[in-house]
């Protein structure tokens, strides 16, 4: 019984992978070959190529490196199929120590000038910790009206601020840095774990190997907001589920 409900599980959450998936490579394709999505205010991304470059040879610079990517992945899947053992687990810690040293260049090394919803929401969770209680950028009036996601987000800011300051840390960036790169970590430490638990050792390397090639999971360090700080507890759940 309880090996049936395992591959239920495994079915379902296959099917849910694979549905998302099927939409990220369909927007993907809009924000890459397209014109974005302008309702949005997406732009697509051969917009933002030099203009010297035609469509034509933008799509054929696309489709190269989508290849490549293809290429490199189908080749390290093979080698994990047939890899032993030591070899997975040698592989497995020089790309986490890679991955590791990567996010904390970004985390210290770039001075990066955040933008958007996460600096709007932090600017708001500093006026408060200060003992400003009202709107501070009154063009951005109803922002937290519109999105409600960000409320949970607004008081866990809040905290982390009044606790900077109880220790007299004033490198607010680097801290919150540091608070996304453990929360995307944690979130593909997780997600490995439940697809050892689900499928065996060799399918966890290779989702560890897509998450340590995820672009995102390198960039978004310097972006921390709900969609990256929420990692560990999406994970969480579908581990619990699985052990």
């Amino acid at each position: 019984m309880m090996k049936f409900l395992g591959r239920m599980f495994s079915f379902v959450l296959s099917g849910i992978t694979a549905c998302m998936l099927g939409f990220a490579l369909f927007f993907s394709l809009i924000t890459g070959f397209g014109k974005g999505l302008p309702d949005m205010a997406v732009e697509g991304i051969m917009q933002r190529f030099p203009e010297t470059w035609s469509s034509g040879e933008i799509r054929v610079f696309l489709i190269a490196l989508i290849l490549l990517f293809v290429g490199f992945v189908f080749l390290a899947f093979a080698w994990i199929d047939r890899a032993g053992h030591r070899k997975r687990l040698l592989m497995f810690l020089i790309l986490g120590g890679v991955f590791l040293v990567m996010q904390l260049f970004i985390a210290f090394g770039l001075h990066t000038i955040q933008n958007t919803d996460a600096f709007e929401v932090q600017d708001q969770a500093l006026a408060i910790a200060r003992g400003i209680h009202q709107i501070v950028d009154y063009t951005k009036s109803t922002y937290f009206a519109k999105y409600g996601n960000n409320d949970l987000y607004l008081i866990f800011c809040v905290q982390v601020f009044r606790v900077c300051m109880l220790l007299h840390i004033h490198a607010y960036r680097t801290v919150f840095a540091v608070l996304n790169m453990v929360a995307v970590d944690l979130g593909i430490f997780m997600t490995w774990r439940t697809v050892f638990l689900l499928r065996g050792p060799k399918a966890a390397l290779k989702v560890f190997v897509l998450s340590v090639f995820n672009p995102l999971n390198i960039l978004l360090i310097c972006w921390p907001y709900t969609c990256t700080l929420s990692m560990p507890l999406m994970m969480l759940s579908l581990w619990m589920a699985a052990a």
